[in-house]
């Protein structure tokens, strides 16, 4: 190969990798938490999920935007689904 063939040629292999790199970077930037963000996992045991939900209702927290408000009331659904499930468990223990 002549020396413009091998040039183009990395300059494609750059462009590549280049590429490659935008398109994993968009691909994680999605999954990244921002500074203002709330998140929790579902991973949790139901319990802890209760005890970080009661946790949440006895600290002051101040709205920052209209999110807020949406986001309470997901956690006041969330925390009597658990509520549920655990009066469930202690029902079928009994």
């Amino acid at each position: 190969m002549n020396g413009i063939t091998n040039i183009f040629l990395r300059g494609v292999g750059i462009m590549s990798k280049m590429f490659a790199l935008l398109l994993l970077s968009a691909w994680l930037r999605p999954c990244a938490a921002q500074g203002n963000e709330l998140v929790m996992a579902t991973t949790f045991s139901p319990s802890a999920t209760v005890w970080i939900i009661d946790r949440w209702q006895q600290e002051m927290i101040r709205t920052l935007n209209r999110i807020s408000a949406s986001l309470i009331q997901l956690l006041d659904l969330l925390l009597l689904h658990m509520e549920a499930l655990l009066n469930k468990s202690e029902l079928a223990r009994a």
